[in-house]
């Protein structure tokens, strides 16, 4: 790269026919971008890279000390090194401070940009999607919750409705097996409602229709 000379440092503008030139002897073809340089060649970041620049190459062109040079004695070794060693580090530090950072270019900001965009539309996405299954989850235990409920209520009908059956059977004609078991059934039955009108935490079972054939009189008398 062409370092600037002290008339264009002074100046703030440098000779814009010398890069065109120098491009055209280097690569052999003429130099199509001079609105860019133009314009790129007065920003002050480009002013301090030229300076930083014109500043290490003056530091370079100073003369060395003679490193053949003895010494003073009442210097230690040590003392020298370390001055050596700081002076060296700061020249460094100063060279690297000197370099401007390169922009990463249109393209690959707008690839950036559009990484970016993807990512908080995937987060956007995911979250979304935790949130249905959420929703989901809690729709499906409502379901479950009212199937079984449902389900418990259908039982219990069915078994009420088997209650009422066997309770309001006529047992008239009947054979004394039949009514037997009909007795011990009503028995059965008459003991679970007890049962269950005596705990507090279940819902009593509603009062069955007993047909005057099925009255408690009659099973006594089929005792």
């Amino acid at each position: 790269m062409r370092m600037p000379d002290s008339a264009e440092i002074v100046s703030g503008y440098p000779d814009p026919t010398r890069p065109s030139l120098m491009y055209s002897k280097l690569q052999e073809r003429r130099f199509k971008y001079m609105a860019c340089y133009d314009l790129l060649s007065k920003a002050p970041k480009w002013h301090d890279y030229n300076a930083a620049m014109t500043k290490k190459c003056e530091q370079k062109k100073k003369p060395s000390p003679n490193p053949s040079s003895p010494l003073p004695a009442s210097l230690p070794s040590s003392t020298s090194a370390d001055t050596v060693h700081s002076t060296s580090d700061a020249s460094g530090d100063e060279t690297v401070r000197g370099k401007p950072t390169r922009p990463i270019g249109w393209k690959k900001a707008k690839v950036a940009y559009q990484e970016e965009k993807l990512d908080a539309s995937n987060h956007e996405h995911l979250k979304k999607m935790a949130t249905a299954h959420i929703d989901i989850a809690e729709v499906a235990k409502m379901q479950h919750t009212a199937l079984a409920s449902g389900m418990s209520a259908q039982h219990s009908a069915l078994k009420r409705l088997s209650d009422e059956a066997i309770m309001n059977k006529d047992l008239t004609g009947a054979d004394d097996d039949v009514k037997k078991y009909y007795i011990l059934q009503r028995k059965r039955i008459l003991d679970r409602l007890e049962q269950e009108m005596a705990t507090p935490t279940l819902t009593p079972a509603p009062a069955l229709a007993l047909t005057p054939a099925s009255a408690p009189a009659t099973v006594n008398h089929e005792k």
